[in-house]
């Protein structure tokens, strides 16, 4: 594994994001924004830089699909700009880049933003190498309005879970699938009363990221014995479909939000909308308690089936499937 600095060469559509599978060449997953807008020094305004792409997305994908391939051969490259922080394996590549005032950015695939943090430190380190991740030199960082500099595309389940919160004050248990930099955790912890937070997290190198990069201040364990139900922020490494069982059997009934932003290279995985994944969800949450997953056209109608035969009635807007608890209704077996 590499911790170090070198210029990466970003590809950026002129106007919108763009997530293009290096396999296929074809639309790939949700992030958040083009890299050139990001590095500027604010924060784009998401309505202006994405209403009318993502309006196409959401009537036609097939058309939309055809016009992000199209725009491939009119892309320009993009500035230099600084790699903080580079860990690869056989499984995954987790880039961390910016510039020493600027937002730090988190990258799985080239070109495309996965989150953004701004912090009130600087990062200027310089060039090594590490043999393995967890010795890479970091950047401390405390979080600069987290909820404004959030990427366009989170906002709506945090909104959403902010909403319910001021409506009965209830103090939030939160889990959450996906840790990306944890922007969405920063959100809501600063706008609502925050007990417990759990998340499952299966690359280790975005945990070490988070730590390094992000200030991420949370114990990570490995195993159910370690799962404690201490106030504050744990992290569990695991997949998604294993994770939420053990959370299921370890603290049945607890979570009053789950939060879900379970992608590989583009796509749900299976283990992220089985039947034993609802199953699992469903027997951890609290009565009246939220589910909201993230998705693409292709994955849509899966999940609102999966969600809907464990947990209720599901709602789908702007790219997340959402749902209450059923009341009074036992889960159906699988």
């Amino acid at each position: 594994m590499l911790c170090l600095v070198q210029v990466l060469v970003l590809l950026v559509s002129e106007a919108h994001t763009l997530r293009i599978s290096p396999s296929t060449n074809a639309l790939d997953t949700a992030a958040g924004e083009s890299v050139e807008d990001a590095a500027d020094d604010g924060i784009p305004d998401p309505v202006s830089q994405y209403r009318d792409i993502d309006a196409i997305r959401l009537a036609d994908p097939a058309w939309y699909d055809l016009i992000m391939q199209t725009r491939l051969t009119n892309e320009a490259p993009a500035r230099v700009e600084q790699i903080l922080w580079k860990s690869s394996s056989t499984n995954s590549n987790v880039t961390v880049f910016g510039r020493p005032h600027g937002p730090r950015i988190l990258q799985f695939t080239r070109g495309v933003i996965e989150a953004t943090v701004v912090c009130e430190e600087s990062c200027d380190i310089l060039p090594h190498e590490v043999q393995i991740a967890a010795e890479c030199k970091g950047c401390p960082c405390t979080v600069v309005k987290p909820y404004e500099n959030l990427l366009w595309y989170l906002r709506p389940p945090v909104d959403h879970v902010v909403k319910r919160y001021k409506g009965d004050h209830k103090p939030q248990n939160i889990l959450v699938l996906g840790l990306g930099s944890g922007s969405v955790v920063n959100a809501i912890r600063t706008l609502c009363e925050v007990r417990a937070i759990r998340i499952i997290e299966v690359n280790e190198n975005v945990i070490h990221a988070n730590k390094l990069f992000f200030g991420l201040n949370a114990s990570v364990v490995t195993s159910a014995e370690a799962l404690s139900n201490d106030l504050g922020a744990q992290v569990l490494q695991d997949d998604g479909e294993h994770g939420v069982q053990v959370m299921a059997h370890k603290f049945p009934g607890t979570f009053d939000t789950v939060l879900i932003d379970c992608m590989v290279a583009g796509k749900i995985p299976p283990g992220c909308k089985s039947d034993t994944f609802y199953y699992s969800i469903r027997k951890l949450l609290s009565p009246g308690a939220y589910i909201y997953q993230w998705t693409w056209p292709r994955d849509k109608d899966t999940v609102q089936a999966g969600i809907g035969k464990h947990i209720g009635t599901s709602n789908a807007t702007k790219g997340w499937v959402s749902a209450a608890k059923r009341e009074g209704k036992e889960a159906r077996t699988q």
